[in-house]
């Protein structure tokens, strides 16, 4: 997630511009989901246009992973732009976007990041470590998921949409080998993969392309 220029915005032209390529889709109505759920005085626009290739997001595409700009929607007429004159004081007024930018970013980021180590409710005790991989992420329609854990027995897997919908649920054998779930008949987009054991659970996103 890339911000490049998130300053200046005139009357009308408040806008947080999102290009994405064919590989970040996913990506970019993430991200526009997250800013309208926690920023919702943002206004941001998504687009396809893989031309958009002149910020630092292009290395990624460049090299096959999904990832977005975010820019002044009139970046092109800012007078300040590559000039000496392009100094903070030239944008104080154009502060609530400049920071609603940012925080549509984080809450992008913070939403999309994947707790470290286990989770779970008990007697005080400590949990049994465990923790899921998901291969390959991001994926088109079949990915192998693996639950490892301290413990043995049958874990649940459940996959949700960003609704809360469940779309997919399997049971597996801990220790054991990956289990195999079929999502080609869901849309593309970022789902949240989410594994219970016993007390012990934990969780990470899943990218459909």
């Amino acid at each position: 997630v890339n911000l490049d220029m998130v300053l200046y915005a005139p009357p009308g032209f408040d806008t947080l511009w999102v290009p994405y390529d064919d590989q970040s889709q996913a990506l970019a109505e993430f991200v526009q989901a997250a800013a309208a759920t926690y920023v919702p005085a943002l206004d941001l626009v998504i687009e396809y246009d893989p031309s958009a290739t002149y910020s630092d997001h292009a290395s990624f595409w460049d090299y096959g992973y999904p990832a977005v700009l975010g820019i002044e929607f009139d970046v092109d007429n800012n007078p300040y732009y590559h000039q000496e004159t392009d100094l903070l004081a030239n944008y104080a007024g154009y502060w609530p976007f400049g920071t609603n930018s940012i925080r549509g970013a984080i809450a992008a980021i913070a939403a999309l990041a994947e707790p470290i180590g286990p989770s779970g409710t008990g007697d005080g005790a400590p949990a049994e470590a465990g923790s899921i991989s998901i291969s390959p992420n991001p994926g088109t329609d079949s990915f192998s998921i693996l639950v490892t854990s301290g413990m043995p027995g049958d874990a649940d897997i459940a996959v949700a949409d960003l609704s809360g919908r469940l779309v997919w649920r399997a049971s597996a054998q801990c220790p054991g080998s990956p289990v195999e779930a079929d999502l080609s008949g869901l849309p593309a987009g970022v789902y949240l993969v989410r594994w219970t054991q016993g007390t012990a659970s934990g969780s990470s996103r899943l990218v459909k392309l």
